[in-house]
């Protein structure tokens, strides 16, 4: 997993990482806080938040190397989690969909929480089974069995969205963990089939909106009315206000498309709705800082002589790279809709939570390099 990549010796990754995450969350606040106008969201996000960062800075001082002896719990509990979705009286249904667990006035959502426990099972065991990774046997298919079982349980809510993000993060810390080539892009290739059959043959709103957005990209002529009202209603609305924001946007708060245009305004589409408030030149700053997040998160991974704490960088930098780069490319009409939260922002308190444990995760990591760096100077470790 070790790269010999140039580093500046000054630099204080753990310090830098925290400074961007909080300063995404900082806008996720006033952006939640004018995309939904009522105090209640403010409050309970803000809440949220600070129960982040009180995670954050525990598992920053906790060696992740713990972590590895209570990943098959991590890994039973959130399945355990997943199937409880199910049982009556438990599961929350919303808009035809189970994907959450009440607790009492709060709700929690378990595919969030399987992504993290899975990063950190699948860390260990290909940490454990090293010496098998370059079998299909023994290597790939006890960890394709695990993710398979996990993507089985999280499409059945159904929340295909959730389950291809776990997927592409599993298969990221194979490549990452170097597998075979070629036993990868078998994977891919079978994966990618089955999914478009799956689509094609069931005929449920998956199917229509997949088949709406190849029209509305491949074919714009022949979009009509009833598309944009039903199947495209939320990607012709969130385009609208994307262009509206212009270079500077119309400011903080004046949204127009947030006043019963836009659906889940505070949430999904939040990107949007800061899109027309900031404009694009604001909305590119906050796009870079994502983009540094991920490259300094890959530089971690890449530069770990540890290959389990490499694994769990490579999977955490993932899931806040997929996360938002879907995110996104929903927003701009570059991927049909989802479902996905923009990390660090969007309304949503399990994902906010899991989003900045895993960063300090990340941090931890983070300061073991910075520590050899430094250990002339005091370093941490």
């Amino acid at each position: 997993m070790n790269r010999d990549l140039p580093y500046f010796r000054t630099l204080n990754t753990p310090l830098l990482l925290f400074i961007l995450s909080m300063a995404l969350v900082a806008v996720g606040i006033m952006g939640v806080y004018s995309a939904s106008q009522k105090t209640s969201f403010l409050i309970s996000h803000v809440e949220y938040a600070s129960a982040g960062l009180l995670l954050m800075m525990v598992f920053y001082n906790v060696d992740y190397n713990k972590l590895k002896r209570i990943a098959p719990w991590l890994m039973l509990a959130a399945l355990v989690l997943l199937l409880l979705i199910y049982v009556p009286g438990i599961g929350v249904t919303r808009n035809f969909s189970r994907r959450w667990i009440g607790i009492g006035t709060k709700t929690i959502q378990p595919s969030e929480l399987a992504k993290l426990a899975m990063i950190i099972y699948m860390a260990k065991m290909m940490d454990d089974r090293r010496q098998y990774i370059k079998s299909f046997c023994s290597g790939v298919m006890p960890a394709l069995v695990i993710t398979g079982l996990f993507a089985l349980v999280i499409v059945r809510e159904p929340d295909l969205g959730a389950a291809l993000v776990l997927c592409m993060i599993i298969f990221g810390m194979w490549l990452a963990g170097e597998m075979r080539w070629f036993h990868l892009l078998g994977l891919v290739t079978t994966g990618t089939v089955a999914a478009l059959m799956g689509i094609l043959v069931k005929r449920d709103y998956h199917h229509e909106r997949s088949s709406a957005f190849l029209t509305y990209v491949f074919n714009p002529e022949a979009v009509d009315k009833s598309m944009l009202q039903h199947q495209l209603y939320q990607l012709h609305q969130s385009l609208i206000a994307v262009g509206s924001g212009g270079w500077w946007g119309l400011g903080l708060g004046e949204s127009r498309q947030k006043f019963s245009y836009l659906p889940e305004a505070h949430t999904d589409y939040i990107f949007a709705i800061l899109s027309e408030e900031l404009g694009f030149v604001r909305m590119s700053l906050i796009v870079l800082v994502y983009a540094l997040i991920v490259l300094i998160g890959w530089r971690v991974a890449m530069r770990s002589t540890d290959y389990f704490g490499g694994l769990l960088a490579s999977g955490i930098t993932l899931m806040i790279f997929i996360n938002s780069a879907i995110n996104m490319g929903v927003v701009l009409g570059l991927l049909p809709a989802k479902g996905l939260t923009l990390p660090f922002i969007s309304f949503g308190g399990t994902s906010l939570l899991v989003t900045m444990a895993a960063m300090g995760i990340l941090m931890n990591v983070a300061s073991t390099q910075y520590a050899h760096q430094n250990h002339g100077r005091g370093g941490r470790r």
